[in-house]
């Protein structure tokens, strides 16, 4: 487990740096929210108490602002990590613009969009608990960040303090730390250095449930970030990312099940059959089915019952 440092340095510091007043959480979380581009790279490590070493993921962001109207995220991003591993590194990524949602995990790509259906975007009227806001590193965005802090601001179990003009690593630095209490036990506790003057994050150190049995300790160290222009659409993901969006995707076309009495599917490995029932999308994961090359679908759409739109996949 990763000695505890730099989140008691605060409490350390004289009581004159302490310039409550001077620069509030609420005027952070505004500064970090109306961000309209960011780019950085950080490294971001875990500390468990089972393990002897940590968990090290090197992640790149970039975040852009939304298009009109857009409410199902506070930016639209594309987030790329890697972590390395006794095979080899590791490597994938997330992102959403306009109203679609990718994942890149293990040679398979993911994708949600909201025209086709948006209960995965919101279930049960949850934006927050939505799949393009349930992603790993996302709260590392200054805009996801900016949505945080504004919800501490109105949230009573956080207790924090906003320190200025103040010092860490030999740069003179802004410092949001406290703690959630829930229940009279200290639930998590972080330290937040940020650039003074663009309130860009330079360092964060969060604790989950310190002292417990599930501690768990984080360590996030961005390089240098900037408000380097993003342009995150599909057609600029499908770009930079060809094997993705080419071998590890495929086209949807559309025909009426009451058609045929069976169909005959060639699928990738890692693929999925969707089919519609009205204006609900559901997905079949064919993870059984990998090893063989083509697959009979007629049993699988029978039990929704018709009529019955399928989604047949055909190569890009």
């Amino acid at each position: 487990m990763k000695k505890r440092c730099a989140l008691v340095f605060v409490a350390t510091l004289p009581l004159a740096m302490q310039a409550a007043g001077l620069v509030s959480l609420g005027d952070i979380a505004r500064r970090l929210s109306s961000y309209d581009s960011y780019a950085d790279s950080c490294s971001y490590e875990v500390y468990l108490p089972s393990l002897s070493d940590p968990v090290c993921y090197g992640v790149r962001l970039y975040g852009a602002s939304n298009q009109d109207g857009d409410t199902l995220a506070p930016c639209r991003y594309l987030i790329e990590w890697s972590l390395s591993a006794p095979d080899g590194v590791v490597e994938g990524f997330s992102a959403y613009a306009d109203g679609a949602h990718y994942r890149f995990r293990d040679k398979r790509l993911q994708e949600y969009h909201a025209e086709w259906d948006s209960v995965p975007f919101a279930p049960g009227g949850r934006v927050r608990a939505g799949v393009q806001n349930q992603v790993q590193f996302a709260e590392l965005l200054p805009q996801y960040m900016g949505r945080k802090f504004s919800d501490m601001v109105s949230d009573s179990t956080y207790v924090s303090t906003v320190t200025t003009d103040t010092v860490v690593g030999g740069r003179k630095s802004l410092v949001v730390s406290g703690r959630r209490r829930v229940n009279g036990y200290d639930a998590a506790e972080y330290v937040y250095v940020l650039d003074p003057d663009s309130f860009l994050p330079r360092l964060v150190e969060l604790e989950n449930n310190p002292g417990q049995l599930g501690e768990q300790s984080i360590s996030v160290r961005y390089m240098c970030g900037s408000e380097k222009p993003c342009d995150i659409n599909a057609e600029t993901l499908a770009a930079r990312y060809p094997d993705a969006f080419g071998k590890a995707r495929f086209r949807l076309r559309i025909f009426r099940a009451s058609l045929c009495r069976e169909l005959w599917l060639r699928l990738p490995p890692g693929s999925a059959i969707c089919m519609r029932k009205a204006s609900r999308l559901q997905s079949l994961p064919c993870s059984c089915l990998w090893k063989v090359p083509w697959v009979r679908v007629e049993m699988l759409f029978a039990r929704f019952g018709k009529p019955l739109t399928i989604f047949r996949w055909v190569s890009t």
